[in-house]
């Protein structure tokens, strides 16, 4: 195991933030409220084929969505909870 995780590496078009104490960062004039667990780490937010709609993003997991137009971070309900089968559990 590393000692240290690297700094994720987002590609250019993301826009990238750092979430503040409070799990609070800036965006487009706006604060948005993500979650104290990734508080001094760098968020991505990337534009969807909607306008004014960004996925809000950790690595390249996507944990919400930013939708500008009716200020409004909607959580992702697609992700699979299933135990994966190398699991011990």
């Amino acid at each position: 195991m590393p000692a240290q995780i690297a700094p994720p590496d987002y590609e250019p078009a993301a826009h990238v933030r750092k979430v503040c104490q409070g799990g609070w960062f800036s965006f487009k004039g706006r604060n948005i409220n993500c979650s104290k667990a990734f508080v001094g780490r760098a968020i991505a937010l990337r534009a969807t084929t909607t306008d004014g709609l960004f996925d809000l993003c950790y690595r390249k997991h996507v944990l919400g969505r930013v939708d500008l137009t009716h200020n409004l971070v909607k959580p992702v309900h697609h992700v699979p909870e299933q135990v994966f089968t190398m699991s011990p559990i």
